[in-house]
């Protein structure tokens, strides 16, 4: 009788685990990365859901907004632009797909990119940089060295000591991440992929065979518990409380900071009473990168009216964060304001379109946030166990430190192919897994384990080349 029993127990143990639902693969995070990673995964055939905590317009976040800086200029091997150029070349492939199913010219890059030339100054200190970037390069690009120069050649009125580089590149320019988003999510939908808005992650437990994650619908508060084969975690500052219980290290290997962005809208009347021509002088020299210790960088981020609405921000100017739920609502304090005003005035006299401070008018204010890594290098990697050892169930796209929206798709199929265990021999997709990979990963938390009061591990290197941000995203 005690046989039979333990029999029936283990056969209703059995049949208990076969009722709750498991799901083959689960993405956590419906921006950029992690629409761009559910994508490349529908598309390869896998079953796959993916839970956003927002509902289906964003209202804040890292992937929030209508433009982000796209370039491609770098030097040779330079792996953020390998990764802009791979999105792009992918992005053609989404809408490709998109318009066979809805129709030819539905979907266009012009949706997605606005091509305008990008415009970098380099100081004196820079030069070897400047060099890296010329040398042998292959994207289209005009370079001005000091004052007269520049002015001959572009009309600009910079210091002597200043080096600008133009880049003229198709898609080059800006990217709306709003727009590419809703893309990638109904390429994802029609290739067979689910996705849940109003679904926030706020755990995940490592069972065996299998992963749970604790799920809370954001309008009702009811939670519930999924069950997935595999899970990619694209949840941006909330990587490291989100991981707390499978991977731990990742709270100290990611430092979220606040940044500030300003918008400002040019009044009006002093808009209709500039010439065609200096008007396109402003639509030419944004987007702007100006490579200085705060890395000042603009863009025109949309049109009102007919007005363009300029966003602006510094890209090394980064604040602590006192609660990451709520700082996305945090205004804008005055000197942040006014450091985006000048700078902004000062860029627009040195394009030969000077502005009276009364009108250029704060539009707006918006707290962004970037996800830090130590060397400002994401990771696109499996976790460790606590054994140390890789798990290739579980990957993890963090740490964008603001440069990941040019680079989404580049960086959604390194997650899927690692999630599905595809290779690449091509060399920079090779070069890409190594900077960004596991190898990476157990380096630095080996150098956290030495460092054990250390915040954010500080020994990660960048080897084989030279890597140019160029300006945030």
């Amino acid at each position: 009788m005690k046989y039979l029993a333990n029999i029936l127990l283990l056969c209703g143990i059995f049949m208990s685990c076969n009722d709750t639902h498991m799901e083959k693969t689960i993405v956590i995070g419906g921006g950029l990365m992690g629409s761009a990673t559910a994508w490349q995964l529908a598309r390869s055939g896998a079953e796959v859901l993916l839970l956003e905590q927002q509902d289906s317009v964003y209202t804040y976040g890292s992937s929030y907004g209508d433009a982000r800086i796209s370039r491609s200029l770098g030097p040779r091997d330079d792996l953020f632009s390998w990764l802009q150029q791979t999105s792009v070349a992918e992005t053609q492939e989404l809408l490709a797909f998109l318009n066979v199913e809805d129709g030819y010219g539905t979907h266009r890059m012009e949706d997605l990119y606005t091509t305008s030339p990008v415009t970098y100054l380099f100081r004196a200190s820079q030069q070897a940089t400047v060099e890296a970037l010329i040398d042998k390069q292959e994207d289209p690009f005009e370079i001005t060295r000091g004052r007269e120069q520049a002015g001959v050649a572009f009309g600009m009125h910079v210091a002597d000591s200043i080096t600008v580089i133009r880049e003229f590149k198709p898609y080059s320019g800006t990217l709306n991440p709003g727009a590419l988003i809703q893309k990638l999510q109904q390429g994802t939908l029609k290739k067979g992929g689910r996705i849940r808005y109003a679904s926030r992650v706020s755990r995940i437990t490592r069972k065996v065979g299998f992963y749970e994650l604790e799920v809370t619908d954001t309008h009702t508060g009811t939670v519930e518990v999924l069950r997935a084969g595999k899970v990619v975690s694209a949840a941006g500052p909330y990587t490291g409380q989100l991981l707390e219980g499978v991977a731990p290290y990742f709270a100290r290997l990611i430092n979220p900071r606040r940044l500030s962005l300003a918008f400002f809208k040019p009044g009006t009347d002093f808009w209709k009473s500039l010439s065609d021509t200096q008007k396109g002088r402003i639509t030419n020299y944004y987007p702007v990168a100006d490579l200085d210790a705060e890395l000042f960088y603009s863009m025109i981020e949309t049109y009102e009216d007919g007005v363009p609405v300029i966003k602006v921000g510094g890209h090394f100017l980064r604040t602590a964060i006192d609660d990451l739920q709520k700082v996305w609502e945090q205004p804008l304090a005055e000197e942040e304001i006014r450091w985006a005003r000048d700078r902004s005035l000062a860029y627009l006299e040195s394009i030969g379109v000077p502005f009276p401070p009364e009108a250029f008018t704060y539009h707006k204010g918006y707290s962004c946030v970037y996800s830090l890594t130590a060397s400002e290098i994401p990771y696109v990697t499996p976790v460790l166990d606590k054994a140390g050892n890789p798990d290739p169930n579980l990957v993890v796209i963090a740490g964008l430190s603001g440069v990941g929206a040019k680079g989404a798709l580049a960086y959604g199929l390194l997650a899927s192919d690692l999630l599905l265990g595809r290779e690449n021999d091509e060399k920079m997709h090779k070069k890409a897994h190594r900077l960004m990979g596991l190898k990476r990963l157990q380096k630095d938390v080996a150098a956290l384990e030495k460092e054990p009061s250390q915040k954010v591990a500080s020994l990660s290197r960048v080897d084989g080349g030279l890597l140019f941000r160029g300006g945030p995203q």
